[in-house]
C-alpha cells in the first residue's frame, strides 16, 4: 500500500467532466473499492437528467498525481456525494490505496471553508465517508449523525449453478426448482441478453410499469430520461445487461444488471402482472444468477431494499448508512462523541 505525505492540493472542476474523466477512471481503476455507481458516466448521466444544485467535481493531486475524486453538489449550504438515494443505491469518493486519510482531509477543509454541512448518502460500512471522513471530523471536534438508512443485499457466487442451488437453504432451493419446473411445463422458455439495448429499453421500460403501480408512479419523464441516458452510456462500455424472459415467443419478464469488474448487480426489473401466478419476475432474477455464474463473476449484488426474494435467492444483508457532518467545531455531541 502507498502512503502519501501529508501535502496536497484541491481543484474544484465545477460541472466539468471532460476536464476529469480520464483521471477519474485511472483513480476508480486503482482503488481498492469500486462500484459501478462510482464512475464518470454514472454521474454525468445523472448530472444531465436529474442533477440540481451546483456540482463541485474536487480532484485531490499530490506532486502532479491525481490521488481522489471528491464529487459533490452544492445545494444551498449542504454538499452532498453527486446523485440521489432514489436511483443510486451507493455512493461515495473515489481514492487511490494509502491517500484516504489525507483526501478525507482535503474533503474537510473545502467543506468547512465554504461553510457547508457535509450530508452523505448512501454510504456502505467500508467507504471513506465512514472509515475515514467521520472519524477525522470528530477528531477535529466536528458534530458527526451516522445513522442506517437502508439495507443492501450481495452474496459471493459459487463455481457453478448447481453448487449455488445446493447451497441455498432448503425449503428456497426447493421453491425456486418447483418453480423452475412449473414454468418449463408451461411452455417453452427462453432467457436471453439483448443484442440492441437502445431498441429494447421501450420493451424493458414497458415491462417496468407495468409490473407494479409504485414502479409506474417511480418512472417519471426525467427518470425516464436517466434510464436511456444511463443505459447508453453503460452500453458503450460494455458494463449494462438487459435481460429479457419469453414464454412461447412473448416477453414476460426484464432484468436490467450492470456488468462491472468481479460484480454483476441486479439494478431494476419488471414482468406481465398476467404471469406473475408463474412467478415469472423471480426466476428471470433468478436465471441473471446463473448467467453471473457462467459468466464466472464473484460477487452479485442485489443492491438497495429489503425486499424477501433477496435473502430466497442467497442474498446476505449489509447496511447502508447515512453520515451528516457539521463542519464547525465546539457543537455539542462532537470532540469523539457521534450524535445519534
Amino acid at each position: 500500500m502507498s502512503v502519501f505525505p501529508s501535502t496536497a492540493t484541491v481543484k474544484d472542476h465545477l460541472g466539468d467532466f471532460d476536464s476529469l474523466e480520464t483521471e477519474w477512471r485511472q483513480v476508480l481503476d486503482g482503488s481498492s473499492g469500486s462500484h459501478v455507481f462510482f464512475t464518470p458516466e454514472w454521474a454525468r448521466s445523472w448530472c444531465a437528467n436529474l442533477g440540481s444544485g451546483e456540482p463541485h467535481l474536487l480532484s485531490v493531486r499530490q506532486n502532479g498525481l491525481n490521488i481522489g475524486i471528491a464529487p459533490l453538489v452544492k445545494k444551498d449550504e449542504t454538499l452532498t456525494l453527486l446523485g440521489d438515494k432514489e436511483v443510486c443505491d451507493y455512493l461515495d469518493f473515489v481514492v487511490l490505496p494509502g491517500a484516504e486519510a489525507l483526501v478525507a482531509d482535503r474533503v474537510l477543509d473545502f467543506a468547512s471553508s465554504n461553510g457547508c454541512l457535509l450530508d452523505l448518502f448512501p454510504v456502505l460500512p467500508d467507504s471513506l465517508a465512514l472509515k475515514y471522513l467521520a472519524p477525522l471530523a470528530k477528531e477535529r471536534c466536528y458534530t458527526v449523525h451516522t445513522e442506517v438508512l437502508d439495507v443492501s443485499y450481495t452474496m459471493p457466487l459459487m463455481a457453478s449453478w448447481e453448487e449455488y442451488m445446493d447451497n441455498l437453504h432448503g425449503k428456497n432451493r426447493h421453491e425456486l426448482k418447483r418453480k423452475l419446473r412449473r414454468l418449463e411445463r408451461f411452455g417453452k422458455v427462453n432467457f436471453y441478453a439483448s443484442q440492441s439495448i437502445a431498441r429494447d429499453m421501450d420493451d424493458f421500460l414497458r415491462l417496468f410499469r407495468v409490473s407494479r403501480p409504485d414502479k409506474d408512479r417511480f418512472m417519471t419523464p426525467s427518470r425516464e430520461a436517466f434510464f436511456r441516458h444511463l443505459a447508453d452510456e453503460l452500453g458503450r462500455r460494455g458494463w449494462l445487461r438487459l435481460y429479457f424472459m419469453e414464454i412461447d415467443s412473448k416477453r414476460v419478464a426484464a432484468a436490467l444488471c450492470f456488468d462491472y469488474g468481479d460484480s454483476m448487480y441486479l439494478y431494476n426489473s419488471g414482468f406481465e402482472p398476467a404471469y406473475s401466478e408463474l412467478s415469472v419476475g423471480l426466476i428471470c432474477k433468478a436465471l441473471t444468477i446463473r448467467e453471473a455464474i457462467a459468466q464466472g463473476k464473484k460477487t452479485y449484488d442485489f443492491l438497495r431494499g429489503a425486499e424477501d426474494y433477496k435473502s430466497d435467492l442467497g442474498g446476505r444483508q449489509t447496511s447502508v448508512y447515512r453520515c451528516t457532518i457539521i463542519t464547525q467545531p465546539g457543537v455539542p455531541g462532537a470532540c469523539g462523541e457521534t450524535s445519534q
